[in-house]
C-alpha cells in the first residue's frame, strides 16, 4: 500500500518497482523541490545498506544522481534521491542499436561517474540501461547507488548476491567478489547493448542467462553491428573477459583506455600516433595467422597472475599447464644448464613456479614466444637473427641489473627482450615491408625511424608498445619499451632500465665490429654510459663474456635454431671468446602427444583393459612419457616431504604430475571441512578447474553413492561410463549438476581410518581413461605422499 508520507516528503505516483524496493516520486516541502525516494524490500533492511548508503552520498558528479538522505518510515530504510528527468537507457535502446555518436557520449559519461565512485572506493553492484537515466542532451546520470558497496578490507565476499543477473560478473556469481571489476564487466555489457540493441546475456531462466555467463565466449558486437570497428571490439572484449584480472581493473583505467582507443588523449596527437593504421592490420592478421605466436594467449595470463598478489602458485601452474608446448619447454629451460644453481630435477610446473618466482617465469615464457614458429619460413634467417640479438641483448641487460638493481632484474631481461618486439613482428608479417625498410636504410641512407614511417606509416617502437599492451605486460614494462634519449642520469628505474637496454644494443654493436679486445671502442662505450650506469671496461668485458656463455645454455634448452653466424659475429673479433663460437645445433625434436594409448583400470571388480579416447583439449601422450611423468614426480615430492615445503606446495606437484601425465580432463583435490561437514574442493588442474573447484562440495553424512562408499571402505574407484543406467542410481545428484565428464577416479584419503579428502580425476568421455597396473600403482603411491603430507 502506498504510503501518504515518507518523513517530511508528500508522496506522490510510483515511479516503479524493483528488486530492491519501490520507487514514489515525492516533493520535499521544505526545501521546495521534487525528490525521488525508495523504499527498500525487506530482504535489505537487516543490512548495512543504510551505512554504505550513506557513504555513497558523498558522491557529487554529473553523471551520478545524488543521494540526498537515508531514514527509516515505520521501520522500512528509505533512501532519498536527487529526481533526474530524462528517459530510461532500457527504453531509449529498445531492441535497436544506439547511433554510434550517442552510444560513445553516453559511454563517456558512464565513464567519468563511474571513475569518480571507484576512486572514492564504492562500487555500484547493479548497473544496468534500467538504472541509467538520458536526459534530452544525452547526459547519463547512474541511479541507484543506494546498494553500492563501499569497499573495506575488513568486508569478504557478498553471502547474499544483490543485482540483475544478466549484468552479474562471473566472480560475483561464483564467489560473491564485489570489487571495480565487476563494475567494468557491468560497463562493458551496457556499451555492447548500446551497439547492438540486445543484451548479451540473454535467457527465459534465470539459471540460464547464468550459465551463459559463466561458459559461453562474448560475440564481438561488430557481428551484428558493421559500424563497430576492431578497436571498439577489443575494448569490449577485454572488459567482459570471464577473468576479472585480464578486465580493465577499475572505471578509470576503462576512461583511459576508452579514450586512447578514440584518439582523445587531451595532447594534439603526433604524427606517429595518428598512423595507427599498420599496429591495427597487423593486429588483423596476427588473429587470422595465429602460428606466431602460439603461446601468446598463455603469457596474457600468465602476466596478469604475475602482478596478482591474490594469484597462487597453483593458479599460475594451471594456466601453463593447459598449454602442453608451454609446459614442456619450460620444464627443459628449468632443468637446463643455465638454472642449474638449483639442486636436483624439477619435474612439475608448480616445483618451477616455487623456485624460480612468478617474475622469472614470465621472462622465461615471454622467451619462449620469440623462438616459436620461425623454422620453415621464408624470412627465417633474419628472424633467427633478430630472436637471437633480442635474446642476447637481454641476457646482457640481466648481467647488468643483477650488479645495479638485482631486485629488478627480471624486468631488465623483459626490456631488451621486447626492445624489437615490433621489428620482428614486422619481419614475420610484413616481410616486404620489412625488406623495402632495410633497402631504405642501407641504399637510400634514411634514418631508421624515418624509413620505418615512410614504409608503415609508425614506427616499430609504437608496433611494439601496442602488441606488449595487447599481450598484458604491466604498463611500467611497456613505458620503458621506449627508447633511450640523452646523456643524462636516469631519474628513475624506467629510465634506468631504457639506459641498460641502449647499452646492451650498444655492446653487441662493439663486440660485432670491434671486439671487445679494441681498447679505443671499449673506452668510447664506457665513456658513453659513465655518467648513467659508471661502467669500467673490465665490468663490460665481464658482463658480455657471462652473457655469451648463459646465452648458449639457454639456446641449447630451448632447442632454437639460433644460427651459428650470430655466435660467430658476437666472438670473431675477440680472441678470448673464440672458444664461444658456435654452439651445437641440435634438431628440434619432435612434440611428445599427451595422452595415453593402452591401460588398465581399477574399478570395483578389479582391473580391466579399456580404450582411450583423445579429445582436442586432451591429446594423448606416449604411453613412455606418462611413466616417466609419474615417476619424475613422485621423486619430486618424496623429495619435497623430507625438506622444507609446504603442504599446499606438495598438493601442487601431486595433482599436477596426475593431471599431465594420464590425461585427465580435470583433476581435483577436496579436503575434508570439520565446521561445514562437508568435503570441499580446494585446488585442481585442467579444464575450468578454477570453476569446478569451487562448485565441488557435498556433506559428509553418509548417503549411497559411490563418493560415499569410496570415502567409508578406503577404496578406489573407477566409474568407466556415468552414462549407465546402473551406475547413474549410484551418482549423486549435486555431482550431476556440476559434471557432464564420461568417466571418472576417485582416490580417498585416509589417515587414522578416517576420510580427510580424496583425489577426484575425469575425462570428458565414457571409457575415456587407461591406466596399467604399474602406472596405477604410482597414482595411488602419489596420493600416498599427499596422506604423509597431510599426516605432517
Amino acid at each position: 500500500m502506498k504510503p501518504k508520507k515518507i518523513g517530511r516528503f508528500q508522496v506522490g505516483e510510483q515511479l516503479g518497482v524493483g528488486n530492491q524496493g519501490t520507487v514514489y516520486l515525492c516533493h520535499d516541502s521544505q526545501l521546495q523541490r521534487k525528490v525521488a525516494i525508495k523504499l527498500l524490500n525487506k530482504s535489505l533492511q537487516e543490512s548495512s545498506f543504510l551505512d554504505e548508503a550513506r557513504a555513497a552520498s558523498k558522491l557529487q558528479h554529473a553523471n551520478i544522481v545524488s543521494i540526498y538522505e537515508a531514514g527509516e518510515h515505520q521501520q522500512i530504510p528509505y533512501l532519498v534521491f536527487e529526481y533526474a528527468e530524462g528517459e530510461l537507457l532500457k527504453d531509449l535502446i529498445n531492441g535497436e542499436p544506439l547511433e554510434m555518436a550517442d552510444a560513445l557520449q553516453i559511454f563517456q559519461g558512464l565513464l567519468e561517474g563511474m571513475g569518480q565512485a571507484h576512486k572514492a572506493g564504492i562500487v555500484h553492484r547493479d548497473l544496468k540501461p534500467a538504472n541509467i537515466i538520458i536526459s534530452e542532451d544525452k547526459v547519463p546520470k547512474i541511479m541507484d547507488f543506494g546498494i553500492a558497496r563501499l569497499l573495506s578490507e575488513a568486508k569478504g565476499p557478498d553471502r547474499q548476491l544483490i543485482g540483475t543477473p544478466r549484468y552479474l560478473a562471473p566472480e560475483y556469481i561464483q564467489r560473491g567478489e564485489v570489487g571495480p571489476q565487476a563494475d567494468v564487466f557491468a560497463l562493458g555489457l551496457i556499451l555492447d547493448e548500446m551497439l547492438t540493441g540486445m543484451p548479451v546475456f540473454s535467457g527465459h531462466k534465470q539459471q540460464i542467462v547464468i550459465d551463459a555467463i559463466l561458459k559461453l565466449e562474448v560475440k564481438p558486437p561488430s557481428q551484428f553491428n558493421p559500424a563497430v570497428d576492431e578497436k571498439l571490439d577489443r575494448f569490449i572484449l577485454k572488459s567482459l573477459e570471464k577473468d576479472p584480472v585480464l578486465r580493465y581493473s577499475d572505471a578509470t583505467e576503462m576512461l583511459q583506455a576508452f579514450n586512447e582507443m578514440r584518439g582523445v588523449t587531451g595532447e594534439k596527437l603526433s604524427v606517429e600516433e595518428d598512423a595507427s593504421g599498420t599496429v591495427e592490420f597487423l593486429l588483423r592478421r596476427m588473429k587470422r595467422k595465429s602460428d606466431f605466436p602460439a603461446l601468446s594467449q598463455s603469457v596474457r595470463s600468465i602476466n596478469a597472475m604475475a602482478d596478482a598478489s591474490n594469484k597462487d602458485v597453483n593458479q599460475m601452474a594451471g594456466v601453463i599447464v593447459k598449454d602442453f608446448a608451454l609446459t614442456n619447454k619450460i620444464l627443459k629451460v628449468v632443468n637446463s644448464a643455465y638454472y642449474g644453481r638449483f639442486s636436483g630435477r624439477i619435474g612439475t610446473v608448480s616445483r618451477a613456479v616455487v623456485v624460480l618466482g612468478t617474475q622469472a617465469i614470465r621472462s622465461l615464457a615471454a622467451s619462449l614466444i620469440f623462438f616459436e614458429h620461425i623454422e620453415n619460413k621464408q624470412q627465417a634467417e633474419q628472424l633467427r637473427e633478430l630472436v637471437s640479438s633480442a635474446m642476447f641483448r637481454a641476457t646482457l641487460a640481466h648481467k647488468v641489473a643483477d650488479e645495479i638493481d638485482q631486485k629488478e632484474a627480471e624486468a631488465y631481461f623483459l626490456t631488451g627482450l621486447l626492445n624489437d618486439l615490433g621489428k620482428l613482428l614486422v619481419a614475420f608479417y610484413l616481410p616486404d615491408e620489412s625488406q623495402e625498410i632495410d633497402r631504405l636504410i642501407k641504399v637510400d641512407g634514411k634514418e631508421p625511424v624515418a624509413a620505418q614511417h615512410s614504409v608503415l606509416g609508425v614506427s616499430f617502437e609504437k608496433i611494439g608498445i601496442e602488441i606488449a599492451g595487447q599481450w598484458n605486460f604491466p604498463k611500467s614494462l611497456i613505458d620503458s619499451m621506449k627508447h633511450w634519449q640523452g646523456d643524462h642520469k636516469p631519474v628513475n628505474r624506467l629510465e634506468r632500465r631504457r639506459l641498460v637496454t641502449a647499452f646492451a644494443d650498444d655492446a653487441m654493436a662493439v663486440m660485432v665490429e670491434s671486439g671487445l679486445d679494441s681498447k679505443s671502442a671499449m673506452e668510447s662505450l664506457a665513456k658513453k654510459y659513465n655518467k648513467g650506469l659508471n661502467i669500467t671496461n673490465k665490468q663490460i668485458s665481464r658482463f658480455a663474456t657471462r652473457s655469451i656463455e648463459e646465452f648458449q645454455e639457454v639456446a641449447k634448452a630451448i632447442s632454437s635454431d639460433i644460427s651459428d653466424q650470430f655466435i660467430q659475429k658476437l666472438t670473431s673479433k675477440t680472441d678470448n671468446l673464440q672458444s664461444h663460437k658456435g654452439i651445437e645445433k641440435s634438431k628440434p625434436k619432435a612434440m611428445d602427444k599427451d595422452g595415453l594409448s593402452e591401460t588398465q583400470i581399477l574399478d570395483e571388480e578389479g582391473t580391466q583393459t579399456v580404450q582411450s579416447t583423445a579429445s582436442e583439449d586432451n591429446p594423448p601422450a606416449a604411453p613412455e612419457d606418462a611413466e616417466t611423468l609419474l615417476m619424475d614426480g613422485l621423486q619430486e615430492v618424496t623429495g619435497m616431504l623430507v625438506g622444507n615445503h609446504s603442504v599446499s606446495e606438495i598438493f601442487n606437484v601431486v595433482l599436477e604430475t596426475m593431471y599431465r601425465a594420464v590425461g585427465f580432463q580435470r583433476v581435483v583435490l577436496a579436503l575434508l571441512d570439520r565446521k561445514r561437514g562437508e568435503m570441499v574442493g580446494r585446488l585442481g588442474f585442467g579444464s575450468s578447474a578454477d570453476e569446478f573447484v569451487k562448485l565441488f562440495h557435498f556433506p559428509t553424512v553418509y548417503s549411497v553413492d559411490v563418493f560415499h562408499g569410496a570415502l567409508k571402505n578406503a577404496v578406489d574407484v573407477y566409474i568407466a561410463d556415468t552414462t549407465e543406467g546402473k551406475i547413474q542410481a549410484d551418482i549423486p545428484e549435486w555431482y550431476k549438476q556440476i559434471s557432464s565428464a564420461g568417466s571418472f577416479l576417485l582416490f580417498p584419503l585416509v589417515v587414522k581410518n578416517r576420510a580427510v579428502g580424496l583425489i577426484y580425476a575425469d575425462h570428458s568421455s565414457p571409457h575415456g581413461l587407461e591406466i596399467d597396473k604399474k602406472r596405477l600403482n604410482l597414482l595411488k603411491s602419489l596420493r600416498n605422499q599427499i596422506v604423509l603430507a597431510v599426516k605432517s
